[in-house]
């Protein structure tokens, strides 16, 4: 079973019949032409033949120059790739009323008059013009909805980037992910802060402890031994929390 025809073969049939048409004369004249040209002494039917034959030459020629296959052949893909657009645009619904992608949506406009501009036309055709109030009115509707509905979505983005920090892991603008943010700070059983808390609190008891090492008697004695004991631990836990 032979392959369906395409679009191309198919019109590149139709250009080719359509250009033998034109570089075919036809030799067969009209009656009225005959009428109008009668005469008693008719040229020779060899005369006629050779002009005939010459002008089917001359169309020939003709033809080649004005259709050559290429020219024929681009037209043909040319209504082919025609033909396909409108079947898409068909096909995703976008009819002759419809909207095209290339319409920029953001914008809304709505009509400066609530009725029908023209009062001629709005006498004579009532019941388009009433028609015509009511969709303004839907229209007018829907904007006003619209805008509560906008109004709606920045005030939750707007929660959404005042929340952010409080996600287990960030994505910045360039889209890397970090887990810092103020969930790692709350306390939180066997969390991070509770880790450092009782980190804290024995370094707490390791100080405390040290200086409860210290004699009653040389506390009295000697100040300025205590008070160098504790300016060293005083350093060293500094530099414990500065590790921190």
């Amino acid at each position: 079973m032979a392959d369906p025809p395409t679009i191309i073969s198919k019109k590149l049939d139709f250009l080719a019949h359509q250009t033998r048409l034109l570089t075919t004369p036809d030799p067969l004249a009209s009656r009225s032409w005959t009428r109008s040209n009668a005469s008693s002494d008719n040229p020779p039917r060899r005369a006629v033949d050779d002009a005939l034959a010459k002008l089917a030459q001359l169309l020939k020629q003709h033809a080649r120059r004005v259709y050559p296959p290429q020219a024929t052949r681009h037209v043909a893909e040319q209504v082919e790739s025609l033909y396909w657009e409108d079947t898409d645009r068909k096909a995703e619904g976008i009819g002759g009323d419809g909207v095209g992608r290339e319409v920029d949506l953001s914008e809304f406009y709505l009509p400066d008059s609530p009725t029908w501009p023209s009062d001629r036309e709005s006498a004579a055709l009532p019941a388009e013009a009433h028609r015509y109030a009511a969709q303004v009115a839907r229209l007018s509707t829907l904007a006003d909805e619209r805008r509560v509905v906008l109004q709606r979505v920045r005030r939750l983005r707007r929660m959404q980037e005042l929340l952010r920090p409080f996600e287990d892991s960030l994505v910045d603008a360039a889209g890397r992910e970090s887990t810092v943010g103020v969930q790692e700070s709350l306390l939180t059983r066997r969390g991070p802060l509770e880790k450092e808390l009782d980190r804290m609190r024995l370094l707490l008891l390791r100080v405390t402890a040290r200086l409860g090492a210290v004699p009653e008697g040389q506390a009295r004695g000697g100040d300025k031994r205590v008070r160098d004991l504790l300016e060293g631990d005083e350093e060293r836990v500094a530099k414990v929390l500065k590790d921190f």
